[in-house]
C-alpha cells in the first residue's frame, strides 16, 4: 500500500516534471556593434585612414619621381671658366663652335684640332650627366691625329635651354651634320665617344648617322632598367620620360664599338653593360678594368690606352679598305 502521497510538492510520484523556461539564445555580434553609434563611426574612420595613408604616401612617391625626373637624371654644371681660357690659348688649336638648333637654342663647345693641316679623323664626345665637357680637353694626348669636338648638352656650360633625353637626340644629329662639313673633318672618319648617360646619346647617333665606330664608356641597356634596379619599389616603366633605351638600338647598329666597363661599378653595373654587348650587331670589344669604378675608371691610363689603340684599328682598317678599292684589277 502506498503511503500518503504529497501532491503540492516536488515530489509527487503523479506530477509532471517542471518546466524550468529558458532564455532565448542571443546573436553573436561583432565588437563594433555593440559599441554605441558614435564609436562606431570613430571606428570606421580610424580604419579608412589606416588604410589611406599608405596609398597616399605611394603616390606621393611616385608622383615626386615623376616630377622631378629631370633633377634626378641631368645635372647641368656652370661653364668652367679657368679651362675655357686655357683652350683659348693659341697653342691649344682650339676653335669656339656654336651650334644653332632648330628650336632655337645655341649649343657651345670647341673643337680641338689634331696636331695636322690636313682633313683628320674626328672624336664627337658626349659626357656624363654631371659633366662640362671642357674636362676631356686634357686626355687629347692620347689621341694627337684626331680631330676632338666638345659640345655640351643643353643647359650644360654655356648652351641654352633645358636637357632632356628627346633634345639630346636632336642635338646630337644636329651637331653631327654641322661638323660633318666642317673643312678639318675627314667626314669618313668620325667616331662617337660616350661616357656614362653620353653612351645612349652616341648610340642613337650611330643607329641615324653612319660612323666609323664608336666607343662606350660605363656604358647601360637602357636607363629604365639602371632605374629599376636602384627603385625596385616603382613602375619606373610607366614613369620615366627619358628611357635612353639603348638595347633596343643596338640590334640594327653595324658600325665597330668598343666598350670599356669597371667591374666595380655601382651606378651602372656590368650586367647592364654586358646585355647592350650582346645585342650589339656590329664587330665589338670588351675591355673590363679591374678594381676601377664609376668615378675613376676616366683615370684610369688603360681606359684610353685600350681607346686609342681600338681608334688605331679603325684607321689600319680603313687604310686597308682604301687599297682596296684603289688597287688595279
Amino acid at each position: 500500500m502506498l503511503g500518503r502521497q504529497r501532491r503540492n510538492g516536488i515530489n509527487h510520484p503523479l506530477a509532471p516534471p517542471r518546466q524550468v523556461p529558458q532564455a532565448e539564445p542571443q546573436p553573436c555580434l561583432p565588437m563594433a556593434a555593440t559599441l554605441p553609434r558614435k564609436s562606431r563611426l570613430s571606428a570606421k574612420r580610424v580604419l579608412s585612414w589606416l588604410l589611406l595613408v599608405p596609398v597616399l604616401a605611394l603616390l606621393s612617391v611616385f608622383g615626386y619621381f615623376f616630377l622631378y625626373q629631370e633633377q634626378m637624371i641631368f645635372f647641368p654644371p656652370k661653364p668652367d671658366v679657368v679651362a675655357a681660357r686655357k683652350l683659348a690659348q693659341p697653342e691649344q688649336r682650339a676653335q669656339t663652335i656654336s651650334v644653332a638648333t632648330p628650336d632655337g637654342q645655341r649649343l657651345h663647345g670647341w673643337l680641338l684640332h689634331a696636331d695636322t693641316d690636313e682633313p683628320a679623323p674626328t672624336l664627337i664626345f658626349f659626357g656624363g650627366n654631371d659633366e662640362e665637357v671642357s674636362w676631356f680637353a686634357g686626355k687629347r694626348h692620347f689621341f694627337k691625329y684626331w680631330n676632338i669636338l666638345l659640345m655640351n648638352y643643353r643647359g650644360y656650360g654655356r648652351s641654352t635651354g633645358h636637357p632632356s633625353e628627346r633634345a639630346m637626340q636632336a642635338d646630337a644629329l644636329t651637331i653631327y651634320d654641322a661638323i660633318s662639313h666642317h673643312p678639318g673633318v675627314d667626314n669618313s672618319k668620325i667616331v662617337a665617344l660616350g661616357r656614362s648617360l653620353g653612351t645612349g646619346v652616341a648610340v642613337y647617333l650611330a643607329q641615324q648617322r653612319p660612323l666609323a665606330g664608336v666607343v662606350l664608356i660605363s656604358p647601360y641597356d637602357s636607363v629604365r632598367d639602371v632605374a629599376q634596379e636602384i627603385y625596385p619599389f616603382l613602375p619606373v616603366g610607366l614613369l620615366l620620360k627619358h628611357p635612353f633605351d639603348s638595347a633596343s638600338r643596338a640590334p640594327g647598329i653595324h658600325a665597330p664599338v668598343l666598350m670599356v666597363v669597371a667591374d666595380q661599378d655601382g651606378y651602372i653595373k656590368p650586367a647592364h653593360s654586358r646585355r647592350l654587348f650582346d645585342a650589339w650587331a656590329g664587330p665589338k670589344q670588351w675591355k673590363n678594368l679591374a678594381d676601377a669604378n664609376h668615378n675613376n675608371i676616366v683615370d684610369r691610363t688603360a681606359c684610353w690606352s685600350a681607346v686609342s689603340t681600338f681608334l688605331d684599328q679603325l684607321n689600319a682598317a680603313d687604310s686597308r679598305n682604301s687599297n682596296a678599292r684603289h688597287a688595279p684589277y
